[in-house]
């Protein structure tokens, strides 16, 4: 695994992933929705993210925010590979749709008076 590319490593069992013919971006999907995006540069990689991860470890600092990368982001390095990785998959968890709550069936049946 340490043979392949940052991008490569980070995208690594991510199921809902479209990719544009040229390989520069990798737009990441959960339930449908866009939540990441990976950018591969000619000298670095940068993973964006649509709203702010809840958990991001105290090493790794967001930056760049835009209207629509409104999480930020960060340059994906040898060093941080391992934090982007687990942010990433948390984010995955976290955006799974929450089963919806049973609720009690409603009785025809008026109290008595």
């Amino acid at each position: 695994m340490a043979n392949q590319s940052p991008h490569a490593q980070l995208l690594d069992g991510i199921k809902d992933v479209k990719s544009r013919k040229d390989g520069s971006v990798h737009t990441i999907r959960s339930n449908g929705k866009v939540v990441a995006e990976v950018c591969v540069g000619k000298k670095a990689t940068r993973l964006n993210f649509r709203s702010r991860p809840k958990l991001v470890p105290k090493s790794v600092a967001l930056t760049g925010k835009s209207t629509v990368w409104a999480g930020g982001g960060l340059i994906v390095t040898e060093t941080n590979l391992a934090a982007a990785k687990s942010i990433l998959s948390a984010l995955l968890k976290g955006a799974a749709p929450k089963p919806a709550a049973k609720r009690p069936a409603r009785s025809s049946a008026r109290p008595a008076s």
